[in-house]
């Protein structure tokens, strides 16, 4: 009957919708993952160079040359998008976290948007309306700093903070999204199907 069907279609849609909505949270997923490593790292070398401004450059400068080997992508990407950028330690590190913040926000508000919000349950809709709060937040931090005196400690510490908190919403999400998606998507499993039959 044309309910059935109509019910049919909708089951389908949702599971198209829901394997496509997996692939790209895995890809988001993963460099979710490398952003939050590295702007960890970054907030680290700029609470280290406020700590030790003087005896700090030597070593930051080797410690930044060493990352800017870890991340050649990265450092790629930036320079393409500012070709101005001062090459020193300083406005390389700066704009390792900008360019990093940014990139955080964007994946955020990119899973937010794989999912229709009638489909994502109470518990997930908060944690990624958090995430990107936060995330808004953290880029807008770094936005318009030029100099490490330019960021005060406790934006760093709420920073790590922040990060710590991310990296469990990403956990939570993860669980969310590829282990227990069918049931709050108002999907069922095919050997839940198969046991209905058989009753």
């Amino acid at each position: 009957d044309p309910v059935t069907r109509a019910q049919a279609l909708t089951t389908k849609v949702r599971r198209r919708m829901y394997k496509r909505a997996i692939r790209e949270f895995k890809g988001i997923q993963m460099r979710s993952q490398e952003n939050l490593q590295k702007l960890n790292f970054t907030v680290d070398l700029i609470q280290y160079a406020k700590t030790n401004m003087d005896s700090a450059k030597e070593k930051l400068g080797e410690t930044v040359d060493a990352a800017q080997n870890k991340m050649s992508s990265t450092w790629k990407e930036i320079q393409a998008e500012n070709p101005d950028l001062p090459d020193t330690v300083e406005g390389r590190t700066i704009a390792v976290a900008r360019h990093v913040s940014q990139q955080l926000q964007q994946s955020v508000a990119r899973v937010t948007s794989i999912l229709p919000g009638s489909l994502q349950p109470a518990a997930v809709q908060e944690r990624l309306q958090e995430a990107k709060n936060f995330t808004e937040d953290l880029y807008k931090s770094f936005q318009k700093v030029e100099r490490y005196e330019d960021v005060p400690a406790w934006i760093l510490t709420q920073t790590k903070e922040r990060l710590t908190y991310l990296q469990d919403t990403l956990s939570f999400l993860t669980d969310k999204l590829l282990t227990g998606p069918l049931n709050w998507m108002g999907l069922k499993r095919k050997e839940e199907k198969v046991e209905e039959k058989v009753e």
